[in-house]
């Protein structure tokens, strides 16, 4: 019995691809008689992971509680980290701020000699904007838990009497975040890789990240009360004048409600969910501008019996509002 190995040059992926399942070979003799009868082959699978464990350093400047008030600053910050199998390229850190809450201030720490440009609040990413590190390329060390880089940001809890008072959505500020980049090796994308706030440290789970995000209860009850009594704020009018086409800009509504949101004409008021006959309406559709009064529902993501109502009133010539609820 004879017994050879060889390295499959495979410069690019040349030879075999990333996800592919199978392969052939060919061999052949000049000479003697021979038969394989087993190949064993082994392939190097490189992932690309990069890890922030997000957490909560003060609110209002002093340690963190259950619940946030209106105004409050809240400051966060976020441990990075390369927990794969493989170099990062274009490492970017993206951090949506909340409907319920505003963008105050960020900075980032490089680490391991590690340099690049500081994280920056982007008002076009996201529906209320985002904080955007391009932290760059991202070494693999040993070990793994090696910190490569912080982010520190604060966000303002909101003031917004609308959002406070809609009765139908218990304000909440939550903050998630997440990851993305390309395998300096496989040449792997990947993207949206949550942020977690660390890993379990006792029961059955023990080791198993915690994916959900921060949250923290909006207690807006003494602030109404002192700020939110002054007029109506049931309603919140958007004027558009001399609109001549057949839709109310989308782009134009969404940015009122949270990122993500889904929009339909008709849903179960006790609990929050559109009914199986209700119509979705997306950015490819956008909203009728026919005359008329119309009630349309904004569901935000992840929240349970929660939604905003839009009052609708089109009148196309000479203009078209819409108010929100």
């Amino acid at each position: 019995m004879d017994i050879v190995m060889d390295t499959v040059p495979n410069l690019n992926n040349s030879v075999v691809k990333n996800n592919q399942t199978t392969t052939s070979f060919k061999y052949s003799t000049n000479q003697d008689t021979y038969i394989i009868f087993c190949i064993a082959m082994a392939v190097d699978a490189y992932i690309p992971e990069a890890e922030g464990i997000i957490s909560t350093l003060s609110v209002a400047g002093v340690v963190p509680g259950t619940d946030v008030l209106p105004g409050q600053e809240i400051e966060y910050s976020v441990e990075i980290r390369n927990k794969g199998t493989e170099p990062i390229n274009n490492a970017v850190m993206t951090i949506p701020i909340p409907y319920t809450g505003e963008f105050v201030s960020t900075s980032g720490i490089f680490y391991e000699g590690l340099s690049g440009s500081q994280p920056a609040f982007v008002a076009n990413v996201g529906a209320n904007g985002s904080i955007v590190w391009n932290f760059g390329n991202m070494p693999m060390l040993n070990p793994s838990s090696t910190l490569l880089g912080k982010l520190k940001f604060k966000v303002k809890v909101t003031e917004d009497c609308f959002i406070l008072s809609n009765p139908n959505c218990p304000p909440k500020i939550t903050v998630p975040g997440s990851s993305s980049g390309v395998g300096a090796i496989s040449g792997v994308t990947y993207s949206d890789k949550d942020f977690i706030q660390g890993y379990t440290s006792e029961g059955i789970c023990i080791g198993e990240p915690i994916t959900e995000p921060i949250e923290f209860p909006i207690i807006p009850t003494d602030y109404i009360v002192q700020n939110c009594s002054d007029q109506d704020y049931s309603t919140q009018t958007f004027t558009y004048c001399n609109i001549t086409e057949s839709t109310i800009p989308f782009a134009q509504v969404i940015g009122n409600f949270p990122a993500g949101s889904r929009y339909f004409d008709d849903i179960n008021l006790s609990t929050g969910e559109p009914k199986p006959s209700s119509n979705e309406f997306t950015n490819s559709s956008s909203f009728p501008a026919s005359n008329g009064t119309k009630t349309y529902y904004a569901i935000p993501p992840g929240l349970n019996q929660c939604f905003f109502s839009i009052y609708n009133y089109s009148y196309k010539y000479p203009n078209t509002a819409i108010s929100r609820k």
